[in-house]
């Protein structure tokens, strides 16, 4: 979830153009902000990237990534979008692709 609405704006920015980029592939599924359960039965285990793509899997409305009906795919491209500090810098944290590992 966003800190602000610059972070907000940027997520939804960037998982818009996503849907733009990938709106000819019926097989790339793009979100943000949606939780990403792994593990049937756990749902102690989760994650909440600020943007996923998960490639091999229909585009659709989901209320969360259920991996296991998702036929096992991890989202290959989960990214963090950071908030900005208290001086106006964006804060070094995950803000490349991959930054969330699978439990």
């Amino acid at each position: 979830m966003a800190n602000n609405t610059e972070q907000f704006h940027l997520i939804t920015t960037i998982e818009g153009n996503l849907e733009i980029l990938f709106a000819g592939d019926p097989q790339v599924f793009a979100a943000g902000d949606l939780l990403w359960y792994p593990v049937e039965g756990d749902n102690t285990i989760r994650q909440a990237p600020d943007v996923m793509v998960a490639l091999g899997r229909p585009k659709g409305r989901r209320g969360s990534y259920l991996q296991w009906l998702e036929e096992g795919i991890v989202p290959q491209w989960p990214l963090a979008v950071p908030p900005k500090n208290a001086h106006g810098k964006w804060k070094q944290s995950c803000v490349r692709p991959g930054c969330y590992k699978p439990t």
